[in-house]
């Protein structure tokens, strides 16, 4: 009896190129199917704030406002100021200034004139 060798090597052919698709296609639905986590990390939001108040004290210090006495505190686009300004007008500039930085939803102004001497 002859053994049919050409038949027998399509058939094992044929069944390694279907186990390898078959892999390559569960590995590809695999990939697919893992979504990029879009949750900001607590690293991230810190950074991002830390960032914001940066850039209002950059903006402040460009707007010629003496920002020595003033905190800025950022959270997730909301800005406040705390602390003191040598003029009146400074107040309502700091909070203008601020308002205009990229970012910022949100202002909450609680600056307040130095007293005289201090």
């Amino acid at each position: 009896m002859k053994f049919p060798v050409p038949r027998l090597f399509a058939l094992r052919s044929l069944a390694v190129c279907t186990a390898l698709a078959a892999s390559a296609f569960s590995v590809t639905a695999f990939a697919q199917s893992s979504q990029p986590t879009e949750h900001a990390t607590r690293a991230s939001i810190r950074k991002a704030n830390h960032r914001l108040e940066h850039d209002v004290r950059v903006a402040l210090t460009h707007a010629k406002i003496d920002a020595a006495d003033i905190r800025v505190v950022a959270r997730s686009g909301k800005v406040t100021l705390v602390g003191t300004v040598p003029d009146d007008s400074m107040v309502q500039a700091a909070g203008t200034t601020a308002g205009g930085v990229a970012g910022v939803t949100s202002l909450q102004n609680q600056l307040t004139m130095r007293e005289k001497g201090h």
